[in-house]
């Protein structure tokens, strides 16, 4: 019995039987031939401690992937060239990313020029619109001394340095006055020193000519301005002109050739 026993021990101590035919020393890793290879490029270890270079087989699957891939991108790209090492310029996508841009652009413009129109339409021009025409201009005032004036319709108002390039706000346009359209009001200017914020009315007066004829400040910051036009003319001006315009012998004059004869 002795003599059995270490014939076992021998054997490897086992009193099991020995299906796979190795002796009772275990299993060994038999790589699958069927699976696909590389050639030896990539292959599972087959020895102990593998496990401490997973990330360098990681790495060799990586390249092994992106390989081919960089070899595809460039003909995706129809002869793009390569900006970096990662990077490739598409032509085609940089033309329309040019072209979505542009058309972004031109958006816009159209967007804010719906706008201005819709306030112009918005806008107050009087009867029949007939102080358009001074929408856009500037007039100037120089009295003489440290001041000059400019006005605006339908913008803003100033009050000018004599250096030239100085100058205060009297107002921004705030609309016609309540009793008809004899009068235009600026309000919210430049503060005063220790006073109220400077605004300007403007009287219209009948002329031929736009002209700024004077400007006045009867209180502390508040302006007053008269201004000719031949927009607020009436067809009572009209008459009164074409009255004092009349020959020293008295004969009649037709207003209605005097007016035909001006258009």
């Amino acid at each position: 019995d002795a003599d059995a026993d270490a014939d076992a021990d021998a054997d490897g101590g086992s009193d099991y039987d020995d299906d796979d035919g190795d002796g009772g020393r275990g299993a060994r890793y038999v790589p699958d031939r069927s699976l696909p290879t590389d050639d030896g490029a990539f292959s599972p270890p087959s020895q102990p401690g593998w496990l401490g270079s997973v990330s360098s087989y990681v790495a060799r699957a990586a390249k092994l992937v992106s390989a081919p891939l960089r070899k595809l991108l460039p003909g995706l790209a129809e002869g793009g060239e390569k900006a970096g090492d990662d990077n490739v310029v598409y032509p085609e996508a940089e033309r329309l990313r040019k072209e979505h841009a542009d058309a972004n652009r031109e958006l816009r413009e159209l967007e804010k020029r719906k706008t201005e129109l819709e306030d112009l339409l918005e806008e107050d021009f009087g009867p029949q619109g007939k102080f358009f025409g001074l929408r856009g201009q500037c007039f100037d005032f120089k009295p003489g001394g440290e001041h000059s004036y400019e006005l605006c319709p339908f913008d803003k108002a100033k009050q000018k340095g004599s250096d030239g390039y100085s100058s205060v706000d009297l107002g921004k346009w705030d609309g016609f006055g309540e009793s008809g359209y004899k009068t235009m009001f600026f309000s919210k200017g430049t503060p005063c020193w220790n006073g109220p914020v400077r605004s300007l009315s403007v009287s219209l007066s009948c002329a031929a000519d736009n002209e700024i004829l004077s400007v006045d400040e009867p209180e502390v910051c508040k302006y007053q301005m008269v201004f000719a036009t031949p927009a607020v003319c009436t067809e009572e001006d009209v008459a009164a002109a074409a009255k004092a315009a009349q020959p020293n012998d008295g004969s009649d004059v037709d207003v209605d050739d005097i007016e035909h004869d001006e258009l």
